[in-house]
């Protein structure tokens, strides 16, 4: 009687437990780690950062929007021989940022932070914007995630895409659902001809209308006063546990400088927060109008770049090469100027 009743409660329960192994081995966070690193969505980074953050095996960490998501880890590693957890998501605020890296210091055995920020990300308009908390929890909770029918959606359309994928592969045809794109991989947004739009003058109109975008979100551009203070906190915190920090400021295209930042007075905030982020940690200045900003062809907007030019970017940072258009500046170096 027993056997007869365990035998019907295994045939009810196999097609949940088939579904739930389903689940864990499609849905795009990769949320218990059990697949390659690179498996996961690009938007999904958030939730899946945290996770490997519990696993405490990060000791190398990069941080920001996505500006520094779209670099790429295996490119990072090839350059610099070190092994770095790209822990920065797209549409992180400054604010989420520094919450990771305390979230970070509490599980791992930090030795090198870099930080990613920018004029954009140094609005205190984006200072109110705080949703790592909700990750944090959903992180803690696999019952939660689990019950969330969204990303059992989720889970179904990256199994299609697979399959999809495994088709075009075998009948050498186009995939008929088409791949998420990762910014980050070679191959995508390796050139400009997707983007770009030029106007009579052969002027790159959709560049423009990225800043024209950016201006209305800026329109009453304040700059975060107390993303200095928490920014100073975590330096203090690096040198006192004798970890490196670099904080890398982002440059612009020449239309960003000349429709936002230049007439909206924002260049004086931006030469304030680069005097007291160098007084503290080893900056990488990207921040300002160079031979870059007016090469049209390595921006894909006013801000995001080609493969070639991120991987440009990845060799100043990482592996120490020269670049006119970039200013190191050591905290030993800027206060010695002093």
């Amino acid at each position: 009687m027993v056997g007869r009743v365990l035998k019907k409660l295994l045939t009810f329960c196999l097609p949940f437990v088939f579904a739930l192994a389903l689940f864990v081995a499609f849905e795009p966070n990769n949320y218990w780690l059990l697949r390659a690193d690179d498996d996961i969505w690009y938007m999904s980074k958030a939730l899946n950062s945290t996770r490997r953050l519990q696993s405490g095996e990060c000791e190398n960490i990069i941080l920001g929007n996505s500006l520094m998501a779209n670099m790429n880890e295996r490119y990072i590693e090839e350059t610099s021989g070190i092994d770095f957890d790209v822990l920065a998501y797209g549409g992180a605020t400054l604010n989420e940022s520094i919450d990771e890296f305390w979230y970070a210091a509490e599980y791992c055995n930090l030795k090198r932070v870099v930080i990613g920020t920018n004029f954009y990300t140094m609005n205190n308009e984006m200072y109110q914007k705080q949703r790592y908390p909700d990750t944090i929890e959903l992180a803690q909770q696999p019952l939660e995630f689990v019950g969330d029918f969204n990303y059992w959606q989720d889970a179904a359309k990256n199994l299609l895409i697979k399959l999809s994928a495994l088709i075009a592969r075998v009948t050498k045809t186009e995939p008929v659902v088409p791949p998420m794109e990762n910014p980050s991989e070679a191959g995508v947004n390796d050139s400009i001809d997707a983007f770009a739009v030029y106007d009579a003058d052969g002027e790159r109109q959709d560049i423009r209308e990225y800043t024209d975008l950016i201006k209305s979100t800026c329109a009453d551009y304040r700059m975060g006063w107390d993303y200095i203070d928490k920014l100073t906190e975590v330096a203090d915190y690096c040198e006192e546990n004798g970890i490196e920090l670099t904080i890398v400021l982002f440059g612009s295209n020449h239309a960003m400088w000349e429709n936002v930042i230049l007439p909206m007075g924002i260049d004086s905030y931006i030469n304030v927060y680069k005097d007291a982020l160098k007084s503290v940690a080893t900056v990488y200045d990207f921040e300002f109008l160079n031979d870059t900003a007016y090469n049209d062809n390595v921006f894909l907007d006013g801000m995001h770049r080609t493969t070639a030019e991120k991987q440009r970017i990845c060799r100043v940072i990482f592996a120490g090469e020269a670049d006119a258009d970039c200013m190191v500046t050591t905290k030993e170096e800027y206060l010695e100027s002093k």
